[in-house]
């Protein structure tokens, strides 16, 4: 890594897609870039590119440019001198058809100037299509699974400390469904919006049909449900915690609990993955990140496939979990567990070559990776004399759409939530509760965070003394 003195500075603009998923690493993010002498704000998804012509900052980085007007944007912004940078957050990409529709397979990724891969397979597959010359693709893990390693592992509640949070028993024996039913929820909430998304983005090269698919993960979790409800009842002695996928219809799993035995269910609404996993003495999933979480934490795991016909289903990812159909087959996985049954080593094997494969290196450096690439990217731009261009590059938007941004960003995104969420409430229409960041929020994840060295403290940086972590005049 380059000292700040031999590196241009930029200016990066961040986007943040699920607060519930993506703030605390990206505010981890945020603080470890400005140890490097970089100043950097948050954007909200959706606001990123009127954010990005009106800031023109050196650097924007995304989450994924699979829809083509994302992809024509950040040719547009190249020209303009803004460079696009994508960082994946989410997707495991064993998932059949899943690698090459991230890869951006089929897609024109000439304006990208790089694009950060979790993995070695999925660096391989955009080389094999040719969707990007190999010197822009770099394969730095996933940054967020750094809370999974020191030092930001130290922010993770023990046990105690998570069941005081959640109210639930500590010494009872726990077990933690973490729902991934998102079709299902916006194909039940909103079926137009849900089949226009499904399009833009592409989805039908992976999971075929929009509505059969919806009605398959709205079979799934129904039977799932059904299932979970039987285990409830078949176990008194032991409590379950529901942690609903941030993109799953909360009050589905509302009625959920609502229709198990009183006081055995407890309904985590708003909850990073990793503030539950230490409650669990064993971790219910359907082929989801949160099982590889659950195994970097040493957790005992169960895949859940009530419905044999299996549309969600990775069987790589599932040899690392026992598989169940039933509440009884369900029952004796979870009582033998409890019992203190070994990990077979068939499981542990299946588990450590999955997480080699598809996250890199679980060290809880891949944040600093993404900050090697950045800084790489910085002297490449100051070699090349490349700054942002105002002058003759207008931002392709009209006043009514550059107002609208305006005003549905002032106050911290104030009348934003109000279209999102009504005058009460942070449930959206989809179901989801409190998706959306603000800078309040991620002023706090700062304040948590702060205290914390990264792994290139050492290195000789001022670390500027910068404003909020959002404020875009």
């Amino acid at each position: 890594m380059k000292s700040a003195a031999k590196i241009r500075i930029m200016h990066l603009l961040l986007l943040v897609d699920h607060k519930w998923r993506d703030l605390p690493g990206h505010a981890w993010l945020a603080l470890s870039a400005e140890r490097r002498g970089h100043r950097i704000d948050l954007v909200r998804n959706g606001f990123h590119l009127d954010a990005a012509w009106r800031t023109r900052p050196d650097v924007l980085i995304v989450n994924h440019v699979l829809d083509v007007e994302s992809q024509r944007q950040a040719k547009l912004l190249a020209a303009a001198g803004t460079d696009t940078v994508v960082l994946p957050t989410e997707g495991i990409l064993a998932l059949q058809g899943a690698r090459d529709l991230h890869a951006g397979v089929g897609g024109d990724y000439a304006g990208v100037a790089r694009f950060c891969v979790w993995n070695e397979p999925m660096r391989e597959r955009m080389l094999e299509h040719r969707v990007m010359p190999s010197e822009r693709i770099a394969v730095i893990g996933c940054p967020r699974f750094d809370f999974y390693q020191p030092p930001v592992s130290s922010v993770v509640p023990d046990r105690r400390q998570a069941a005081a949070r959640f109210q639930v028993d500590p010494a009872r024996p726990t077990v933690l469904w973490a729902t991934n039913f998102c079709a299902a929820s916006q194909f039940t909430r909103n079926p137009e919006f849900h089949r226009q998304d499904w399009a833009k983005l592409g989805l039908s090269r992976v999971f075929g049909d929009c509505d059969q698919h919806g009605l398959a993960d709205l079979r799934c979790r129904d039977q799932s449900a059904a299932v979970m409800r039987d285990f409830v009842e078949r176990n008194p002695e032991v409590q379950l915690v529901v942690k609903p996928h941030p993109a799953d219809d909360l009050t589905f799993f509302q009625a959920f609990v609502a229709s198990c035995p009183a006081g055995r269910v407890t309904l985590v609404k708003t909850a990073y993955i990793w503030e539950v996993l230490p409650l669990a003495d064993v971790l219910v999933k359907r082929s989801c990140t949160t099982g590889m979480e659950a195994w970097m934490r040493g957790l005992p795991t169960i895949e859940l496939q009530p419905d044999p016909r299996r549309n969600y289903y990775c069987p790589e990812h599932a040899s690392g979990s026992h598989l169940v159909e039933s509440g009884e087959q369900l029952t004796e996985r979870v009582r033998a567990v409890l019992a203190g049954e070994p990990l077979p080593a068939g499981l542990a094997e299946a588990r450590e070559r999955f997480i080699a494969r598809w996250c890199y290196r679980n060290d809880g450096r891949s944040t600093g990776r993404f900050l090697d690439v950045l800084d790489a990217l910085a002297e490449e731009r100051r070699q090349a004399g490349r700054k942002p261009i105002t002058a003759g590059r207008p931002a392709p938007f009209g006043w009514r759409r550059k107002l609208r941004s305006r005003l549905l960003m002032a106050g911290d995104y104030w009348l934003h939530d109000r279209r999102l969420y009504g005058w009460f409430g942070r449930m959206d229409h989809q179901g989801r509760m409190d998706k959306w960041f603000t800078y309040r929020a991620a002023a706090a994840w700062r304040a948590r965070l702060a205290g914390i060295q990264s792994h290139d403290a050492a290195a000789a940086h001022p670390v500027p003394s910068l404003s909020s972590l959002g404020g875009m005049a």
